[in-house]
């Protein structure tokens, strides 16, 4: 990508700005999940989910990408912010690069901070399964122990069976 076309720039920069919006609807979205999953409202939570993947949807949209790989991005941010001091007096491709520049470095907190609000919603998940599954067998050992001791068998009932093998 030639860094000192406006053009290129220009297109680089609206998408970096749509796809920073769309990105911090997700970052908002996960944070509240996880206070919705820490308040236990589960029915809230499933609809704050169901929203973040309308948002996934909008943010993978086909023809809604970034004309440039995401791997060059950092290398453009670079180019940018060298150049910047270079421009003299084309105010427009100073400001350009300056928005470009701040877009790029905006765009990569963002996806560390999904990253990792992400990773937090996962562990905070698997432990709440953890818990109810945890809570389910001790209520079914529960419920064994306390229909075993209120039921007669007999006169079996608590004593040892002696069990001796045919072989």
């Amino acid at each position: 990508m030639n860094i000192l076309d406006i053009d290129k720039l220009q297109a680089l920069c609206d998408e970096l700005e749509r796809k920073n919006r769309l990105l911090k609807r997700i970052s908002d979205s996960y944070s509240k999940a996880l206070h919705l999953m820490e308040e236990q409202d589960y029915e809230a939570l499933a609809l704050e989910l169901e929203n973040q993947n309308a948002v996934f949807a909008k943010l993978s949209e086909p023809g809604c990408s970034l004309p440039v790989h995401e791997s060059e991005l950092s290398g453009i941010r670079g180019k940018a912010l060298a150049y910047l001091s270079r421009c003299g007096s084309n105010k427009r491709l100073a400001a350009a690069l300056k928005k470009t520049a701040e877009n790029i470095d905006l765009y990569g907190r963002l996806l560390r901070n999904c990253k990792t609000l992400c990773e937090k919603l996962v562990f905070h998940a698997s432990a709440k399964k953890a818990d109810a599954e945890r809570y389910i067998s001790t209520a079914k050992n529960r419920r064994l122990v306390n229909a075993g001791y209120s039921t007669q068998i007999g006169p079996l009932k608590g004593t040892l069976v002696d069990f001796k093998s045919d072989r």
